[in-house]
């Protein structure tokens, strides 16, 4: 294998995995280290003001004027309890049976948020609008004296989503969609489903979003669009099937009549004459008259 054929094959690789559908749309949204600062803040002061906490106790922990209004909670939990039981310490968030930490840790701290009234200053998403407080967890190696305070991931063991729930949200038809943050910046889609929570596979943070009345009116707008141009398409299609049949049997007639034309040289010649807006061949008498006779035959 050739440099050239292996420099085709990475091409090949890398054209895939961009356009290789994800099962959230991604849209760049909020400010990464803005985020990540205050995320690693909650985190070491909720540890600073939760001392030698109890395992498998939440805490709620009270935030400075500074963030009045925000909630924040902490739990320590062993991993094989996580795994065994799940968690379900706060009305925001279950997390199934099967939840493995990864990497992998004997103990885990979660850090549950509700930045309520600052969640705007924190996140946004273009064209669209809050509609519920922005709500996280987020889970770190319990091992204070590690130097790495960033977040780890999860796996479903047994393939069951993480439920993110909003008690307050109100009605806001299909328009309505999940939307969570991711660390690199970006904003991931899902649809709202029963019960007012979402469906995630991943820890981060999460709200409610509808698109602002502008983008409403454009995808109104577009879905007309849409829908009249199908409705004239189908009518174009059916006008020119209609025509195209209509040419067909003006065509198989034509053929026909040259047909009887030909075979009308070639044996006798006959007249023709029009009847209505057609020529067809006409032909005289061809036997004789009957003759009254006067003789007698003995």
């Amino acid at each position: 294998m050739g440099p050239n054929t292996i420099i085709i094959c990475i091409i090949i690789i890398i054209i895939f995995i961009s356009t290789t559908k994800r099962p959230w749309p991604y849209v760049h949204g909020s400010d990464i280290k803005q985020n990540d600062s205050l995320d690693q803040y909650l985190y070491q002061y909720a540890l600073n003001n939760t001392q030698n906490p109890h395992t498998g106790t939440l805490y709620n922990v009270p935030l400075p004027a500074n963030l009045s209004g925000a909630e924040l909670s902490f739990i320590r939990l062993r991993t094989r309890s996580l795994l065994r039981n799940g968690a379900n310490h706060t009305p925001y968030f279950t997390l199934p049976p099967g939840t493995i930490p990864l990497p992998y840790t004997k103990r885990l701290d979660i850090v549950y948020q509700n930045l309520a009234n600052w969640s705007s200053s924190y996140y946004y998403v273009p064209h669209h609008t809050l509609v519920t407080p922005v709500t996280a967890f987020l889970a770190y190696n319990s091992n204070v004296s590690s130097t790495n305070y960033g977040p780890l991931d999860f796996i479903l063991f047994w393939k069951d989503p993480i439920i993110a729930r909003f008690p307050n949200l109100s009605k806001n038809g299909k328009e309505a969609k999940c939307v969570r943050f991711d660390a690199d910046g970006s904003t991931e889609f899902s649809n709202v489903t029963e019960g007012n929570s979402c469906a995630v596979s991943k820890q981060g943070h999460f709200a409610v979003v509808v698109p602002t009345k502008r983008e409403y009116r454009e995808k109104a707008n577009t879905r007309v669009i849409e829908v009249v141009g199908s409705v004239v398409g189908f009518l174009g299609l059916v006008m020119i099937v209609v025509g195209g049949l209509v040419g067909y049997e003006k065509w198989v007639r034509k053929r026909r009549m040259a047909k009887m034309d030909g075979l009308s040289e070639v044996n006798v010649a006959l007249d023709t004459i029009w009847i209505g807006r057609s020529r067809v061949p006409y032909a005289a008498g061809g036997r004789s008259f009957p003759v009254i006779q006067n003789r007698y035959v003995c």
